[in-house]
């Protein structure tokens, strides 16, 4: 039997579509930043997977075409303290 695309998406399978946090899906939902559909009768919130389509191609224009990747960013060394600095820094070190 073929499986049938969804055509209403939950924030689980949002998330997943947009390669973020479930927690980002949902914030994104309830702040009106991606198009929902609020289910009669519930609480249920869902997003049309045809409207998420041409959200992603909205926000990405010119994203693809001709796009330099960002440069990394430097990570800050972490200073870890030892028992030796501890003791020449007041309060232990722990500001």
């Amino acid at each position: 039997m073929e499986k049938q695309e969804k055509l209403l998406l939950r924030g689980t399978e949002v998330a997943e579509a947009l390669n973020i946090s479930r927690a980002l899906a949902y914030r994104w939902m309830a702040a009106g930043i991606l198009p929902v559909v609020r289910m009669p009768r519930g609480r249920a919130v869902r997003v049309p997977q045809q409207a998420l389509m041409r959200w992603i191609e909205t926000h990405t224009a010119g994203a693809v075409e001709g796009a330099n990747p960002p440069e990394p960013k430097q990570r800050q060394q972490t200073r870890h303290l030892t028992d030796e600095t501890r003791e020449r820094v007041p309060d232990g070190g722990l500001r």
